[in-house]
C-alpha cells in the first residue's frame, strides 16, 4: 500500500508533465511553424476566421453581379446590346415587360410601360435585335423569307395601252386623227331636242337651244347664239337653178352671231344651195356638222370657222359646188375637215366683184391645221382679179388627201382622176381634180407645214414637193 503511493505520485507528475508539454505546443502554433516541421491543420480559431474570409468574397461577388445586372439594364433601357455574362442569362424584356429606369425603387427598379415613357426614343428606336445566345446554345435558326403577298380574289383587268393617235391616212375616218367628222360634230349626244317650226330671231342676244327645227331660222339681232340645235331645211330650187335658199341665214350689218354643235340637213327631195348664209354680218361657227346643202357656207361678211365637218354634194346641176364661197371679205379655217367630191369649183373659193372681173383681191384667207380634199381645185383664193391688191393667204400645217392608183387624164373636161377612182386616201390624185390652187397671188402671206394626208410628205401649193418653204 505505501509502495503504490510513490506510484500514484509518479503517474500524476507525468500527467502534468504532459499537459505542460500540450499547453506550451498550441503556444507555439499560434505563431509560425517552426521552419523544417511539417505543417499542422488550421485551429478552430483558423477555420472560423477562413470561413469569415469565404463570406466576405461571397457577399463582394455578389454586389459585383447586382452592379453588372444594374448596368446591363440601363444599357438595354438605353436600346444598347450587351452580351450575358458566361452563366447567367440576360434576356431583353419582351415588348410587354415593364423596363426597369436606373436609380429609383428598391435596387432602382422601377416598372415603366414602354408606351408612357415620356423620353425621346434613341436612334434605332422600333427596331428588335435578338440577344446573343451563349456557347454551347442550339444555332438560332435562319430568318424565313418573307411571303409574297396574296393576289386579290378578283384582280381587275390590266388596262390596255392607249393607242397613239395616228397622224396620217386620216381621210377615211378623220375623227381617227382627231379632226372633225360626223361623229364628234353637231348635236352632242344625249341632248334632248325640242320640236319647233321655222324660227325668226328679232330680240338682241337670244340664245336658241335644243331645239330641232323643220324648216329655216333667220337671225336679225346682234349677238344671236345658236347652239346644240338641228335644223332641217323643206325648202327646194329644184334640180336645175339655183335660189339662194338656206337652213341658217344671217341678215347683214349684225355683230356677235355664234352657231355652235349644230346639225343642218335637207328634207328629202328638197334641193338646197347654202348650209348656212351669211350676208355681210361677223359670224363664228363651231362644232358644226353641215351637210344639208350643194355648198355648206356662204360669207359676204367676216367669217370664222373652227372643229367642223362639211361636205359638199351636188343636186342642182347648174350651181357651183364649194364647201366655203366667200367674197371681199376675210374667212378664216381652223381645224375643220372640208369635203368636195364634186370635181368642179373647189373646196374654199374666194370671189371677188361677186364674180364681175376686178383689178385687185381684197380677200383675206387664213387655213390652219384642217383636212380638205376635192373639188376642180382645193383652193381657189382670188377669182375674177389681175392683182393681189390687199389679199392675204395664209396656209399653215393641213393635210392635202388624194387618191393613190395610177392618175389618168380626161380630154372632156380636162380632169385628173385616179384609174381606180374614189379610194380610202382621197378623191383625186392632186388633191382637187385640177390641183392643189388656182387665183393665187405668192408673196401675200404664209405656205408652211402642208403635207399630203397619206405619207406626211411636204406638199407645195403647186403640187411640188419642195422648193416652197
Amino acid at each position: 500500500m505505501h509502495a503504490s503511493r510513490p506510484v500514484r505520485a509518479l503517474v500524476c507528475l507525468l500527467l502534468l508533465a504532459s499537459a505542460l508539454v500540450a499547453l506550451s505546443g498550441s503556444a507555439i502554433a499560434t505563431t509560425a511553424s517552426p521552419a523544417g516541421l511539417r505543417a499542422q491543420g488550421p485551429r478552430v480559431d483558423e477555420r472560423i476566421a477562413a470561413k469569415g474570409n469565404r463570406h466576405d468574397r461571397l457577399r463582394h461577388k455578389q454586389q459585383k453581379h447586382r452592379k453588372a445586372r444594374h448596368r446591363r439594364k440601363a444599357k438595354v433601357q438605353a436600346g444598347a446590346t450587351e452580351t450575358a455574362p458566361r452563366g447567367e442569362a440576360s434576356p431583353a424584356p419582351r415588348l410587354d415587360e415593364a423596363v426597369p429606369t436606373p436609380g429609383s425603387g428598391r435596387n432602382g427598379e422601377v416598372k415603366v410601360k414602354p408606351d408612357s415613357d415620356s423620353r425621346p426614343a434613341p436612334p434605332g428606336a422600333g427596331t428588335t435585335t435578338p440577344p446573343l445566345g451563349e456557347p454551347g446554345d442550339p444555332a438560332p435558326s435562319e430568318p424565313s423569307e418573307p411571303s409574297a403577298p396574296s393576289e386579290p380574289a378578283n384582280p381587275s383587268p390590266p388596262t390596255p395601252p392607249t393607242p397613239p393617235v395616228p397622224t396620217s391616212g386620216c381621210f377615211s375616218v378623220p375623227s381617227r386623227c382627231g379632226y372633225p367628222d360626223p361623229t364628234n360634230t353637231g348635236v352632242p349626244a344625249g341632248t334632248t331636242l325640242t320640236p319647233s317650226g321655222s324660227l325668226v330671231i328679232r330680240q338682241a342676244g337670244t340664245v336658241v337651244s335644243g331645239v330641232d327645227v323643220t324648216g329655216t331660222i333667220q337671225v336679225l339681232a346682234d349677238d344671236v347664239t345658236i347652239e346644240n340645235s338641228r335644223v332641217t331645211q323643206t325648202s327646194t330650187c329644184g334640180p336645175t337653178n339655183s335660189c339662194g335658199n338656206y337652213a341658217i341665214k344671217v341678215e347683214a350689218g349684225l355683230t356677235g352671231v355664234r352657231i355652235a354643235h349644230v346639225e343642218t340637213a335637207t328634207a328629202p327631195a328638197a334641193t338646197c344651195q347654202q348650209d348656212i348664209r351669211n350676208t355681210g354680218s361677223s359670224l363664228t361657227i363651231e362644232a358644226a356638222y353641215l351637210h344639208a346643202c350643194d355648198g355648206n357656207v356662204y360669207a359676204a361678211g367676216p367669217t370664222v370657222l373652227k372643229d367642223s365637218y362639211g361636205i359638199a354634194k351636188i343636186v342642182i346641176s347648174t350651181n357651183h359646188i364649194e364647201n366655203i364661197y366667200f367674197n371681199e371679205t376675210s374667212f378664216t379655217a381652223i381645224h375643220d375637215t372640208l369635203l368636195n367630191p364634186v370635181n368642179q369649183t373647189a373646196v374654199i373659193f374666194g370671189n371677188s366683184g361677186g364674180g364681175r372681173d376686178v383689178t385687185n383681191c381684197s380677200n383675206q384667207l387664213t387655213i390652219q391645221e384642217s383636212l380638205l380634199a376635192g373639188g376642180g381645185y382645193s383652193l381657189y383664193p382670188c377669182a375674177h382679179s389681175a392683182q393681189p391688191g390687199s389679199s392675204t393667204l395664209n396656209v399653215i400645217d393641213n393635210h392635202f388627201a388624194r387618191c393613190l392608183t395610177t392618175s389618168i387624164y380626161e380630154a372632156n373636161g380636162g380632169h385628173h382622176p385616179c384609174s381606180g377612182g374614189f379610194d380610202a386616201n382621197g378623191y383625186y390624185p392632186a388633191s382637187g381634180s385640177y390641183g392643189i390652187a388656182s387665183d393665187y397671188y405668192l408673196g401675200t402671206g404664209t405656205w408652211r407645214g402642208n403635207v399630203w394626208d397619206d405619207n406626211l410628205r411636204k406638199v407645195c401649193i403647186d403640187g411640188r414637193s419642195s422648193g416652197c418653204e
